[in-house]
């Protein structure tokens, strides 16, 4: 839910896109590509967070290789020494309220903002083909609605099939827009969450990175 409390003069337009509209417009070949495969986002673990998640900042190989029940991650030790977390999603989703195939995760973000092809991988572990990204993009641009608030407007979204972002605030001091994020109660957990995940509990803070990984990205 988005609730407008100031509304920009200029800019700062809250961005939907369809993730079911665009799976159907994809060129076949890109759709079927994508179909039945997953993503990877691996990224660099910390002591807080492996002592939230396996009870301990040192865990051995064989702890690392057998995360606990509900663990959303897979942990892996590199060459460096250094430990990784990898987290796993489906390219393409069922969202919550409907049948059809939806498009929604990092992808077009990482690229297209961050600039980076590694993050998230599919699921041998090489980057999303740019041709594919590329098409991606295109047709998410075409099909991309923006929002002009007003004051009191509130927007509510299936998160589970819209993707949403916004356009450049020109003055952050007009722009106050409320977000709530949360669980529907009867919302069903996602297939690879486990029947209660931790996630959902009320209060639920995981360790933030460290400023030097944020740093990084």
């Amino acid at each position: 839910m988005f609730a407008c409390l100031s509304p920009p003069g200029e800019g700062g337009q809250t961005t939907l896109c369809d993730g079911i509209e665009l799976v159907r417009a994809l060129p076949a070949e890109i759709r079927e590509g994508l179909s039945d495969r997953w993503l990877i986002y691996a990224s660099a673990a910390w002591p807080e967070l492996l002592e939230f998640w396996l009870a301990t900042a040192n865990p051995d190989d064989a702890l690392l290789a057998d995360s606990p029940a509900g663990c959303p991650y897979h942990f892996e030790r590199i060459p460096d020494g250094r430990i990784v977390r990898f987290y796993t999603a489906p390219a393409l989703h069922k969202p919550m309220f409907a049948d059809a195939a939806a498009f929604g995760n990092f992808l077009l973000f990482a690229r297209f903002v961050n600039g980076r092809r590694d993050f998230p991988l599919l699921d041998n572990r090489r980057p999303v083909p740019e041709e594919w990204l590329q098409a991606i993009k295109h047709v998410a641009d075409r099909l991309t609605v923006a929002i002009r608030w007003h004051k009191g407007d509130v927007l509510m979204l299936d998160n589970t099939r819209f993707m949403h972002g916004r356009t450049a605030v020109l003055d952050p001091s007009e722009r106050v827009i409320a977000t709530f994020f949360g669980y529907l109660d009867f919302a069903p957990p996602a297939a690879n969450g486990g029947p209660e995940p931790i996630w959902r509990r009320v209060n639920f803070e995981p360790p933030r990175p460290p400023e030097y990984l944020l740093r990084r990205r």
